[in-house]
């Protein structure tokens, strides 16, 4: 009855030793997959952003005129300026 014992501890022993294995190798795997799809993410935006580079900046406009008109309303535009600071 010792030696059936003895087997049977054994043997599970060997089975939760192929389990942690695998479960390790399935967290390997999985972490390694998440390391590549990282580093191509980053180079997918680091691309797009190279690539788009000047396509989010103003650009400059045609310089703006300015009527007697509304030259007549300056000291409005300049208190509401003021406020907005």
């Amino acid at each position: 009855m010792n030696f059936i014992k003895m087997l049977l501890i054994a043997f599970g022993l060997v089975i939760l030793g192929m389990l942690a294995f695998s479960v390790f190798g399935l967290l390997y795997s999985v972490l390694w997959y998440l390391l590549w799809l990282t580093v191509a993410g980053l180079a997918g935006y680091a691309g797009y952003k190279w690539l788009t580079d000047g396509a989010d900046k103003p650009q400059l406009g045609a310089k703006k005129t300015i009527s007697i008109a509304d030259v007549t309303n300056y000291k409005r535009a300049l208190r509401e300026y003021v406020k907005r600071k």
